[in-house]
């Protein structure tokens, strides 16, 4: 039985989660990119949604004609998600998944003024006497007490700013199939609010022992291949039928790995992960390396490299990505068989 429809389904296999080079996607973060068409989908067909986000987000109190306020996802590069009122107000959303709130971005820094968004806001929506701009993110942007709003420029410039968290999104929001599907959807992404509600009803205690060892294991794993400490990035993704995954990601940049990583082309986003999948059907988790690649050209490359290192050892993969995984008559300890795989592949 395949996975069921949802719009996590439709990130897996969109572009926004390939790991392709494009005009358009070049040095954004696709997680993001996603999460915002989801969001302006949702405001587009379901008038509950569209009016809880006005409310919590937009700060439009008592009765609105929907119909009033259009909804374009990234008009501008200064703008995620817009939402309109013809000739009157605009509100500019910011959304953050998974990346810090940079100064040109935020309305509490200077460079938000002159040459950041403040600036790009007063010249691209100059035809809307009201503007707002909205910060949605995991944390408020300021957090010593202060009010969640400022005021930025005067007279026809004025920009009216405002730091929101998903939390106020997705607390209370009004229950349908769809709103429903957005947040286990999203929940897969860094939306700290939504992760919890996979934890809502689980009582694996017992487990915690079995958690910290992995999670130490892969850490000390990760240490061993020159990934240092700062750079670590864990991820942990729940999918249908309890299929889960909890790994580390591989960067570009690995000292001891040249011959591996020069294979890939050159950029900044991970080239891979190493950790454990689980399916739901068994009881232990099992180990997986994993490859992602751009082209064709890439793909044969980084396999017929993998192979001449690895010898006989489990490998699939297509055009977008390798998985490596254990003999099933590997007598190894988890930490000794990614130890060995890493080991190989330094050549």
């Amino acid at each position: 039985m395949g996975p069921k429809p949802s719009f996590f389904q439709l990130f897996k296999r969109g572009r926004y989660s390939r790991r392709i080079e494009d005009e358009d996607d070049a040095g954004h973060n696709r997680t993001e990119l996603f999460t915002v068409a989801a969001i302006g989908f949702m405001l587009r067909h379901d008038a509950a949604f569209k009016r809880h986000f006005l409310k919590r987000i937009c700060g439009l109190e008592g009765v609105v004609d929907l119909s009033d306020y259009r909804v374009e996802c990234q008009p501008y590069h200064c703008s995620d998600l817009a939402i309109l009122k013809e000739k009157s107000t605009a509100y500019i959303i910011e959304a953050k998944v998974g990346a810090d709130l940079s100064e040109h971005q935020n309305p509490w820094e200077q460079k938000f003024r002159i040459g950041g968004y403040g600036e790009q806001i007063r010249t691209k929506f100059r035809d809307y006497p009201e503007k707002h701009y909205i910060v949605l993110q995991n944390a408020p942007c300021v957090d010593d007490g202060k009010e969640d709003k400022h005021v930025v420029e005067e007279g026809k410039d004025e920009i009216k700013c405002h730091s929101k968290t998903w939390e106020n999104l997705f607390r209370d929001i009004p229950e349908s199939a769809l709103s429903v599907d957005l947040q286990d959807s999203l929940g897969q992404f860094e939306i700290s609010f939504l992760k919890s509600r996979k934890f809502k009803n689980m009582k694996n205690a017992k487990l915690t022992s079995q958690i910290a060892g992995s999670y130490e294991g892969l850490r000390s794993l990760a240490m061993s291949i020159d990934i240092t400490s700062a750079k670590i990035k864990f991820d942990v993704q729940f999918e249908e039928a309890g299929l889960c995954f909890f790994w580390v990601k591989i960067p570009k940049k690995l000292p001891r790995h040249r011959e591996l990583t020069r294979l890939f082309r050159s950029d900044s986003s991970p080239i891979g992960w190493f950790g454990y999948v689980q399916d739901g059907k068994v009881p232990t988790g099992k180990l997986e390396v994993w490859f992602y690649f751009r082209s064709k050209a890439e793909m044969h490359k980084v396999k017929s490299f993998v192979k001449s290192k690895l010898g006989p050892i489990p490998i699939k993969g297509d055009e977008e990505s390798l998985a490596i995984w254990p003999n099933a008559e590997s007598k190894r300890s988890d930490f000794d068989w990614f130890s060995h795989v890493f080991e190989k592949l330094e050549g």
